[in-house]
């Protein structure tokens, strides 16, 4: 049987007929990416640069390839291209929520690190510290002790009724913020 026959079902399986497409113009790349606005983009571009300042990295090419919500928490993943000469800066994932950079180089799975990067910031919300500096807890001492309360009985509560004593926990601690805020406040009645 003849290679060249139209008819042989082989034909496509031949090396020469194997044809590589050339390069998308990169005018044309954006109507190919997953959808992000130019204000995400500047957002993750300032950020990166920001991160790398003391190596005067700059940003080459932003792409949002992923978008993921998981329990009530929106991830984007950003694949990010620096200038950097040095394989361990030149590509990066971006992952929002808060954002936080990662080296492809050292973090090559996609999955693993959304995965890794969603892990660490459950186990960096659940640390149990108040915020601000030792004056500020010192101002609301009562709404300090209670909000740490509230965050151990939500760490803790595994069933509704336990849910519903933290819904509780908070209000008190709303109330008492409010107590201690204006027992320190110089604002004139009515304003």
């Amino acid at each position: 049987m003849d290679d060249t026959d139209g008819d042989n079902p082989n034909k496509s399986l031949r090396p020469e007929a194997c044809i590589v497409p050339p390069a998308l113009p990169k005018s044309e790349l954006h109507k190919l990416m997953f959808r992000s606005s130019d204000e995400e983009r500047r957002e993750i571009i300032d950020y990166v640069e920001w991160q790398s300042r003391k190596d005067g990295l700059k940003v080459l090419h932003t792409e949002k390839i992923a978008s993921e919500r998981v329990l009530g928490t929106d991830y984007d993943v950003w694949d990010v291209h620096t200038d950097s000469s040095d394989p361990d800066k030149a590509r990066w994932w971006v992952i929002t929520s808060p954002t936080n950079l990662y080296s492809q180089t050292l973090m090559p799975s996609l999955d693993y690190t959304l995965s890794f990067h969603i892990g660490l910031m459950a186990r960096v919300g659940a640390a149990n510290r108040p915020q601000g500096g030792e004056a500020e807890q010192a101002f609301i001492p009562v709404t300090t002790r209670y909000l740490l309360q509230a965050h151990d009985a939500f760490d803790a509560a595994g069933e509704a009724a336990g849910c519903q004593a933290v819904g509780m926990r908070c209000r008190e601690t709303l109330l008492t913020l409010v107590r201690e805020v204006s027992e320190h406040a110089n604002v004139a009645v009515g304003d």
